[in-house]
């Protein structure tokens, strides 16, 4: 992502130097498509950085027993239901 965002600034950079340095007509149009692809890159760049800061979404997977991780403790599920259950049958 960063050297998106450099490539970017390059480009514009590159591309505006002519039109503010006043330089020759040829030139400020030779220097016109790097200021455009500047710009596109830097659209790019965003929409990077955009698609990078999304969180993943939350996996329920795992889950069961009333909700609890079933396994991960040594006596079980410790949910009401499974609490009664273990009362039950002893």
């Amino acid at each position: 992502m960063l050297i998106l965002g450099a490539l970017a600034a390059a480009l514009l950079v590159a591309g505006l130097l002519p039109w503010l340095t006043g330089g020759e007509t040829t030139i400020r149009m030779l220097a016109l498509p790097m200021f455009l692809a500047g710009l596109l890159v830097s659209g790019v760049a965003l929409r990077v950085h955009a698609a990078g800061r999304q969180a993943p979404p939350a996996r329920a997977a795992g889950l069961g027993c009333d909700g609890c991780m079933c396994g991960q403790q040594p006596a079980g599920c410790a949910t009401p239901a499974a609490l009664d259950r273990s009362a039950s049958t002893s």
